[in-house]
């Protein structure tokens, strides 16, 4: 499959798939930040996540919504997203490195 560029849409993966996010506002604190939206089309129903970067943090946040309906007259139909898991960038890198100077450490007494 070709590379595809695309702007706030709506794209349909099938199998695996990789996403360059390409420079999303990860230090603006007067707009919202730049989030990407993953959902299932299956069979199995699960709830969507979001995902964003925390610069501050220097990780990526994973969100859940709790709210999947509305009522006619709500107008904001706000989902209730929030923060259910944060993944520290580069953290395995570290672990790995700890790991292998630990094991050469113990291999040259």
């Amino acid at each position: 499959m070709a590379d595809k560029v695309v702007k706030n849409e709506t794209v349909e993966a099938y199998g695996d798939c990789r996403i360059d996010w390409m420079y999303p506002e990860i230090y603006g604190k007067t707009k919202p930040q730049n989030t990407l939206t993953i959902d299932l089309t299956h069979i199995r129903a699960a709830d969507g996540i979001r995902i964003k970067y925390d610069s501050e943090r220097d990780g990526w946040i994973i969100e859940q919504a709790s709210i999947f309906e509305w009522n006619e007259e709500d107008e904001v139909c706000d989902s209730d997203w929030q923060e259910v898991a944060f993944v520290q960038a580069w953290g395995r890198e570290g672990k790995a490195r700890k790991e292998m100077a630990r094991s050469q450490h113990h291999a040259h007494p």
